[in-house]
């Protein structure tokens, strides 16, 4: 139901990280950033932040790297709602990012995604115990879809599975982990 694409080939690990530090590789470091790394490798901050999973770990660091712009950062945050959904509304500060930047990426409609990630993010809102948020973000990404005749018919599927859910959207069918049914 979190709309994360799902493949015969779904791992548990979609961010490889170092075995003996739990440096995430988000991205190809510079000479320049490996220096800095090593510093921060032995930091306070990162033996804090070696405690999260690992995509909010890449997230956490990219923001010490200064890294955190569109549209990295937001599919940082994304994945991590995808695939480390409990500890990932735990993260207060991870989860509140998620929901600005998820804002940016439907305003800026990069490639045509800003329907798609609005109604994820209502479904991330409706989670997160925003209701009224997330009928207002949900019923922007119908309007769009309803306005859009190029839109497939999934996302319009999909914006119709939440509005089901959100009446009781704590119900085993509406979970994030849950498999949603397309016709």
């Amino acid at each position: 139901m979190s709309f994360r694409p799902m493949t015969t080939c779904d791992w548990q690990t979609h961010m490889p990280a170092c075995p003996s530090n739990g440096l995430p590789i988000y991205r190809n470091f510079s000479p320049d950033d490996i220096v800095r790394l090593e510093q921060h490798l032995s930091s306070e901050k990162w033996a804090e932040d070696r405690k999260l999973r690992p995509m909010q770990r890449a997230y956490a660091l990219a923001g010490d790297m200064g890294d955190t712009t569109a549209p990295s950062g937001f599919f940082m945050l994304l994945n991590a709602f995808w695939y480390e959904t409990r500890t990932f509304f735990e993260n207060e500060a991870q989860k509140q990012a998620f929901f600005v930047a998820a804002e940016e990426e439907i305003r800026v409609d990069r490639d045509g995604n800003g329907p798609f990630f609005q109604a994820i993010l209502a479904f991330a809102l409706a989670h997160d115990g925003q209701g009224t948020r997330a009928k207002t973000e949900l019923a922007q990404a119908k309007a769009k879809t309803e306005a859009d005749a190029e839109l497939p018919e999934f996302l319009r599927q999909y914006i119709a599975a939440i509005e089901a859910c959100l009446p009781e959207i704590g119900s085993p069918i509406c979970r994030p982990e849950a498999p949603l049914v397309l016709k």
